[in-house]
């Protein structure tokens, strides 16, 4: 099932089937974000098969996918993508095919979908992931000074804490704390 291109006498004809199994389960490795971000990355950059980059902007779906925000270094998927694609040992790097983009897609949206519902320990995960986010861009200065109190209100709290675990909860001020004068150093005397 070759696309009719040959490179260096050998014609790139495969069995089709293994080599789509094995790329299904290079995708399957993948987290569901770096699946997310490849369909994304593949809509906006020209994809090659044989290489990271090529010459003229082409990048590997990895690549892709990385520059959508993906953070993801996985080896197998190079190697069943150039496997698939019929590239693996012969050194080039070419634009891929309309079939082997439209497989690769096929197969990423296969995969996002087969996932199913969330597990609940999935799901506390992404509900932590969306509070982190909403943590760290809460908008220009949206309730700075809420959280300072909230700090300062918990910090004391600490210090409360620790303090009355090695018998100093008398420091902390309370209406039945001892009053202490401070002394004078003797070396200022």
């Amino acid at each position: 099932m070759g696309d009719g291109l040959a490179y260096r006498g050998r014609a790139m004809t495969r069995q089709f089937q293994p080599a789509v199994t094995d790329l299904r389960r290079a995708i399957d490795g993948l987290s569901g974000r770096t699946r997310e971000a490849m369909l994304e990355g593949i809509e906006c950059e020209a994809v090659i098969t044989g290489g990271y980059m090529d010459n003229d902007g082409g990048v590997c779906p990895m690549l892709a996918a990385h520059r959508q925000g993906a953070r993801a270094n996985f080896v197998l998927f190079a190697g069943a993508w150039d496997h698939f694609t019929g590239v693996d040992g012969l050194s080039i790097t070419r634009r891929a095919t309309p079939r082997e983009l439209g497989a690769l897609v096929a197969q990423l949206e296969e995969s996002l979908q087969s996932e199913g519902p969330l597990s609940d320990l999935a799901a506390a995960i992404a509900d932590h992931k969306a509070l982190a986010r909403a943590r760290r861009d809460p908008g220009p200065w949206s309730d700075l000074a809420a959280a300072i109190a909230d700090h300062q209100v918990l910090a004391r709290a600490r210090r409360e804490r620790e303090a009355s675990g090695v018998g100093l909860d008398w420091l902390h001020g309370g209406d039945d704390a001892p009053v202490v004068e401070p002394q004078r150093s003797l070396a200022l005397a």
